[in-house]
């Protein structure tokens, strides 16, 4: 098995109690990937090296988005119940990419 980092950033509530965890892709090595890949390397090595309930426990997980997620060209393997999907800043918004967001939440 190849060598990975996953970045995983606690998010609070105005209480401080941890409600997930942003997942993020770290790896210096790779350092030109454009969004699409590094969702993918995050999606992969957390959904399947490591183990979703490894990383958030029953916490949920956020996870940033391409637009190639959000209108399906990628997949999103996560359970929908646990899932929160951040749409990067530099997605267009434009009819395809609504519809994707309305068919994932």
């Amino acid at each position: 098995m190849s060598q990975f980092m996953v970045g995983r950033q606690p998010i609070f509530d105005a209480g401080l109690v941890v409600r997930g965890y942003e997942l993020l892709f770290r790896d210096p090595s790779f350092p030109g990937l454009n969004g699409d890949a590094m969702t993918a390397d995050v999606l992969i090595h957390a959904g399947l090296d490591l183990g979703l309930g490894s990383l958030v426990g029953t916490k949920l997980a956020f996870v940033n988005a391409t637009r190639a997620f959000l209108v399906g060209e990628q997949e999103l393997p996560f359970p929908a119940a646990q899932t929160v999907i951040e749409i990067l800043e530099d997605v267009q918004r434009e009819p395809e990419v609504m519809a994707g967001c309305r068919r994932l939440a």
